[in-house]
C-alpha cells in the first residue's frame, strides 16, 4: 500500500546512515593503527569498494522506493544475504588470501 513506499524509503534511509557510520569507522581505523592493538594489513581498494555495496545500495533504493517498494525489498534482502559472508577474507589484489 502505500504506507510501504515511506517504510521502504525510511529503511533504507536509516541503513544509509548506518552503513555510512560503519564506513567511517573502517576508514578511521585503517588510517590510524596507533588505535589498535595488534597492527592491520592496509585494506586494498577491492576491500574499500566491497564495504561501499551496502550504502550505495542504500541510496539507490531510496527513491526507487516510491516506484516500486517490492522491488527494494528484494534488493535490501540481496544486500544482507552479500554482507553474511566476511568481506574481509576475500581474495587481496596482490592474489594472497587474506583471512581479515
Amino acid at each position: 500500500g502505500s504506507q510501504a513506499t515511506v517504510a521502504a524509503a525510511l529503511y533504507n534511509g536509516s541503513m544509509l546512515l548506518m552503513g555510512a557510520g560503519f564506513q567511517a569507522c573502517v576508514v578511521w581505523i585503517s588510517r590510524h593503527h596507533e588505535l589498535l592493538r595488534e597492527p592491520l594489513a592496509p585494506l586494498t581498494r577491492n576491500q574499500q569498494l566491497r564495504y561501499g555495496v551496502g550504502p550505495i545500495a542504500y541510496l539507490a533504493c531510496i527513491p526507487l522506493s516510491f516506484v516500486n517498494p517490492v522491488a527494494v525489498l528484494i534488493i535490501d534482502a540481496l544486500v544482507a544475504v552479500y554482507y553474511v559472508f566476511d568481506q574481509a577474507s576475500v581474495q587481496r589484489d596482490d592474489g594472497t588470501a587474506d583471512a581479515g
